[in-house]
C-alpha cells in the first residue's frame, strides 16, 4: 500500500551521534599530577641533601673540636720542649751537659712547632669548610 507508494518500505534515515570528549582537561590533569610528583621528588631530594649536609656538618664539628684539643696539647708540647732546651743549654753552659743534648732538644722543639703548624693548618681548613657548608645549608 500506501507505505510503498510513499517509499516508506526503505526509509533512508541516518542517525548521527556526536560524542565529544574533552581531552585537554584530562591532559591538563595528567600534567598537573606529573608536576606534583616531580615537585614531591624534588622536595625529597632537598630533604635528603639537607640531611646529608647536616651529617657532614656534624662530623666536621666533631673533627674541629677534637683538633682544638690536639692543638692545645701541641702548645703544651712546644712549651715543654722549650723548657727542656733551656735546661739542656743551661747544663751545657755550666759544663755539665753535652752539646748533642742541646741540639736534640732544639730539634724536638722545632718538630713540636712544625706539628702544631700542620695541625693548625688542618684546623683552619676544617673551619673554612664548615662555614662554607653552613652557608649552603642556610641559603
Amino acid at each position: 500500500g500506501l507505505d510503498r507508494a510513499l517509499g516508506m518500505d526503505k526509509p533512508d534515515l541516518v542517525v548521527g551521534l556526536l560524542y565529544s570528549f574533552p581531552l585537554r582537561n584530562r591532559t591538563a590533569k595528567a600534567q598537573i599530577t606529573k608536576t606534583d610528583l616531580q615537585i614531591n621528588q624534588l622536595k625529597k631530594q632537598v630533604d635528603d641533601l639537607t640531611l646529608n649536609l647536616a651529617s657532614v656538618l656534624t662530623n666536621l664539628y666533631i673533627q674541629i673540636r677534637e683538633l682544638e684539643k690536639v692543638l692545645k696539647l701541641n702548645q703544651e708540647q712546644i712549651e715543654s720542649a722549650k723548657r727542656k732546651t733551656e735546661e739542656e743549654l743551661k747544663l751545657y753552659n755550666q759544663g755539665r751537659g753535652d752539646l748533642t743534648f742541646v741540639i736534640q732538644s732544639r730539634d724536638n722543639e722545632q718538630n713540636a712547632k712544625l706539628t702544631y703548624a700542620v695541625n693548625a693548618l688542618t684546623y683552619h681548613k676544617l673551619i673554612i669548610e664548615y662555614k662554607a657548608l653552613m652557608d649552603q645549608l642556610y641559603r
